[in-house]
């Protein structure tokens, strides 16, 4: 008895030496990868490497804070935990990099590929990332609050759970983008294509979405109070159990949307259309109907109600 017991705790022991020593090699295969590349070296001693080829490089926990890499070449790096603080990457060609758990604050990411770029849970607050692609790029849990992603274009990208406070969006592409349980409190989608885009439980509060394209998007049980949608196109829309009370949708579009439990209360839904559209169980309490085109035709009701 006491010998098989023995036979055990050895054979214990063996197995959690091998696995240690698995880690052990691991560890040191990268360390050796990484530097074994004079590219890395040059890169992490100098900080500057504008317009360089460092496709495919490694770059793992590499402190380059201030960096200026514009126009390198990146493709396919690999640069997880990386410290790129307000670094200079404008220009550059990122496209399939990987930059999970990065710090990107402030960085400079104008007119950037990154497309395929794995991004997530990377902090790019107040980052520029002005007409940047980031076609299919995976930005999930990453914090991108105050950035500047004008005019970018984020096609297929993936936002779930990220945190987008207060960022512009403006003139973006986002067509059949996943913003699935993401905060966009107070973000800015004026002239914004969400075109088939998921926005299921996200928080869109404040949002300015003026003129944004949402057609066939899914908002089913999204946050858009005290939103601005006016002149948005939601036709086809999905807003079921949505909330949109004190939103602003002057003007907007809501042709043949479904808009069952939604809740409107205290909306201006001032010359809306609702033409063909699923209305159960909406709740209308205190909206500003003028000129509005319900399903069942004009509602001018609340003409004398003044506008905001």
């Amino acid at each position: 008895m006491r010998l098989a017991l023995r036979t055990r705790r050895r054979l214990l022991l063996t197995v959690a030496l091998m696995f240690l020593t698995g880690l052990v090699a691991a560890g040191m295969a990268i360390y050796v990868e990484r530097f074994s590349d004079s590219r890395a070296a040059q890169v992490t001693d100098t900080r500057a490497c504008a317009g360089c080829d460092l496709a495919e490089i490694r770059l793992w926990w590499a402190d380059l804070r201030g960096a200026d890499l514009s126009g390198a070449n990146l493709a396919g790096g690999r640069l997880w935990w990386a410290d790129l603080t307000e670094a200079n990457l404008a220009g550059a060609d990122l496209h399939g990099a990987s930059l999970w758990w990065s710090t990107l604050d402030r960085i400079d990411l104008t007119g950037t590929n990154l497309t395929g770029a794995r991004m997530g849970r990377a902090a790019i607050a107040d980052g520029k990332l002005r007409g940047a692609v980031l076609k299919n790029a995976d930005l999930i849990g990453a914090v991108l609050d105050r950035a500047d992603l004008r005019a970018a274009d984020l096609t297929w990208a993936d936002l779930r759970q990220s945190i987008s406070r207060q960022a512009d969006f403006r003139g973006a592409r986002l067509e059949e983008a996943n913003f699935y349980l993401a905060d966009l409190t107070g973000a800015n989608f004026s002239g914004a294509d969400l075109t088939r885009a998921s926005l299921v439980q996200g928080n869109f509060s404040r949002a300015v979405l003026t003129g944004a394209n949402l057609r066939e998007a899914n908002l089913n049980k999204a946050d858009f109070q005290m939103a601005i949608l006016r002149g948005a196109q939601l036709m086809e829309a999905q807003l079921t159990s949505a909330n949109l009370t004190e939103a602003d949708l002057r003007g907007a579009d809501l042709s043949r949307a479904n808009i069952w439990k939604a809740n409107l209360s205290g909306a201006d839904l001032t010359d809306a259309k609702f033409t063909g559209a699923t209305m159960n169980e909406v709740i209308l309490d205190g909206a500003r109907l003028c000129r509005t085109l319900l399903p069942e035709g004009q509602d001018d009701s609340g003409c004398s109600k003044p506008a905001r």
